[in-house]
């Protein structure tokens, strides 16, 4: 098959097919409605931000580049300790924070509901008060998954969402 990129998970019977807004936009290339370089004629790729975040974690660097083509930028990340260190492949509003070959952490523009931007109260209408609360941050844990899951919806000082990542605690 050449040029057309197959979902993992077929599209539901009956469901509209795939809009422009969920194509990928890869590179400047592809915002002045060029191809992107590389790329092959008629290769549609996925925004990462409009899939199921949960099906995001433990994808490998082959699934990334099949399902969501080429990273537009590529960064560290240092931890407090040198095996805390992320390679981090950003896809606009998405970043996958990357162990070994694999996503272990998105960093995600929205999930379950909240979105950045949203004030700190609607943390506790969405979750109903099951969120722990840190010093400016929420967790809520995900334990009906293969393997453990938590979300980390980070907030700043105007009471404001600053930031959500979604993890695997076991990595």
């Amino acid at each position: 098959m050449v040029g057309i990129w197959t979902p993992l998970y077929p599209q539901a019977a009956g469901a509209p097919a795939q809009d422009d807004s969920a194509k990928r936009d890869v590179g400047r290339e592809a915002r002045d409605g060029r191809e992107p370089a590389g790329s092959q004629a008629g290769q549609i790729y996925v925004n990462p931000a409009s899939v199921n975040p949960f099906e995001l974690l433990t994808l490998k660097i082959s699934d990334l580049f099949n399902r969501f083509g080429p990273p537009v930028s590529v960064y560290a990340v240092r931890g407090e300790q040198s095996w805390q260190d992320d390679v981090v492949f950003e896809y606009g509003e998405v970043d996958f924070y990357l162990y070994k070959d694999q996503v272990w952490q998105v960093s995600l523009p929205k999930a379950q509901g909240i979105s950045k931007g949203d004030p700190e109260k609607a943390i506790d209408l969405v979750f109903q008060n099951t969120a722990q609360k840190g010093a400016n941050f929420y967790t809520i844990r995900f334990n009906e998954r293969p393997w453990p899951i938590e979300l980390r919806i980070n907030t700043n000082k105007s009471g404001k969402v600053s930031a959500i990542y979604l993890y695997r605690l076991n990595y």
